[in-house]
């Protein structure tokens, strides 16, 4: 509710109109991203809007915990938090990386590297914390930049916070887990153990990591498959001159791609589980 109301009362003083305040305040709380305008946040055309916007993103997508924390003025515990740590170290290459390469493609795109910074950061902050707002037509982006977007997309905000995705703390779980399960196992052990199959117990907590895997992909291709059929059928109905609202697209190679990539997956996790 603080952070709420200090986004708006921000939003105010740059000169927002009090309707478009509470309604970007609100979805930018719940990472929503419910604007109001069809060129959503770059229809202000204000860099410190769009900067308080952008900071605001990010605080919402950062594990409530960390504010539990600092209310209790633990300071240290609050900043040695690991998923923290990572979540803005993504945040911080992904925007330097996105800018060099916006910048580098031609300043048509973007004008000076301060802006191309600027839009880096919003275009950066709205997807990892799935809000879904946007500054510019990223589309017209390099294919470099649009590729770490997708990736942020999966990847998603911290546990605990108002953001989706994968969330960071899933992916470290993921990192190390594959580290142990492959690299420590094939390479951290005595000779004589390498040659030993897993054990049980290795194998039911791999099973459980495959399940869980399984299950995001699952959920993540159905999202995929229903956003891209919506854009891919909304552009075919244009093309032949059909209103494309109250209509429905049906797209079977999207289908049946899901249907197998779960079936697999299932199929895997159940040979495990009887082994």
């Amino acid at each position: 509710i603080v952070m709420t109301l200090l986004e708006f009362l921000l939003l105010l003083v740059g000169g927002m109109p009090l309707f478009d305040a509470v309604t970007i305040s609100f979805g930018t709380a719940g990472t929503g991203g419910f604007a109001i305008t069809n060129n959503s946040i770059a229809a202000y055309d204000s860099y410190y809007l769009q900067g308080v916007i952008t900071v605001f993103m990010l605080l919402f997508s950062v594990n409530f915990n960390i504010y539990f924390l600092l209310m209790m003025k633990e300071f240290r515990a609050a900043f040695k938090d690991t998923e923290l740590r990572v979540f803005l170290g993504i945040v911080g290459l992904s925007i330097l990386a996105i800018a060099v390469n916006i910048y580098q493609t031609g300043q048509e795109l973007c004008g000076t590297f301060f802006s191309a910074l600027h839009h880096s950061a919003f275009q950066v902050s709205t997807i990892i914390s799935t809000t879904g707002f946007a500054s510019v037509d990223f589309n017209q982006w390099p294919t470099f930049s649009k590729m770490i977007l997708m990736l942020l997309m999966f990847i998603g905000a911290c546990a605990g916070s108002t953001g989706g995705g994968l969330k960071v703390s899933r992916l470290m779980i993921l990192i190390k887990t594959i580290f142990k399960e492959y690299v420590y196992h094939t390479f951290g052990r005595p000779d004589e153990t390498k040659e030993d199959s897993m054990s049980i117990y290795e194998k039911q907590r791999f099973t459980g990591w495959l399940s869980g895997l399984y299950e995001y992909f699952s959920r993540a291709n159905t999202r995929n498959a229903c956003a891209n059929n919506m854009h891919e059928g909304k552009a075919l109905l244009e093309e032949n001159g059909i209103n494309w609202k109250r209509t429905y697209y049906y797209n079977s190679d999207w289908y049946y791609l899901c249907q197998e990539m779960q079936k697999m997956f299932q199929e895997t996790a159940y040979e495990l589980s009887e082994e």
